[in-house]
């Protein structure tokens, strides 16, 4: 993405498009498929899905099928602050909520920090946040293990 701000809007469509999703009976029976109503509104409608973005500078290497591979310090930062999601969730690192704040955004979020957060193969912890549409603020997630 460009910006912070498409990646978030990105983020956030993913989310609302997946409520409105009519899921096949036989996902009935899938463990991450859930649904719920809080006062007549939809917060959940089947699958969840985590998500999570950091920013930064990937290096770009052309594969075999010439296709492009990124990879780097910042690659593995964000796949790292998408694995402490949990399905429904938008994990962001503090550089990406400074940037998006930063930028003024036009979309209303909810906002939660996380504090900072131990991730497998980062020296030094990372400042986590959680963010959503503000029709999904009612969604409740487990608390992330902070560093020790």
């Amino acid at each position: 993405f460009e910006a912070v701000t498409n990646a978030i809007e990105f983020c956030f469509d993913a989310q609302l498009t997946l409520l409105e999703c009519d899921w096949p009976p036989e996902f009935e029976s899938v463990d991450a498929l859930q649904r719920e109503e809080v006062d007549g509104r939809k917060l959940w409608n089947g699958l969840r899905v985590r998500m999570g973005a950091h920013v930064g500078e990937p290096d770009v290497h052309l594969n075999k099928h010439l296709q492009a591979d990124y990879i780097g310090a910042d690659v593995n930062v964000a796949a790292r602050v998408e694995g402490k999601a949990a399905g429904g969730q938008i994990c962001i690192s503090g550089f990406v909520l400074d940037r998006l704040l930063l930028s003024r955004p036009t979309f209303k979020m909810h906002h939660a920090p996380l504090g900072q957060v131990s991730l497998k193969g980062i020296a030094v912890g990372v400042e986590l946040h959680s963010v959503l549409p503000l029709e999904l603020s009612g969604r409740i997630f487990a608390v992330v293990p902070p560093v020790y």
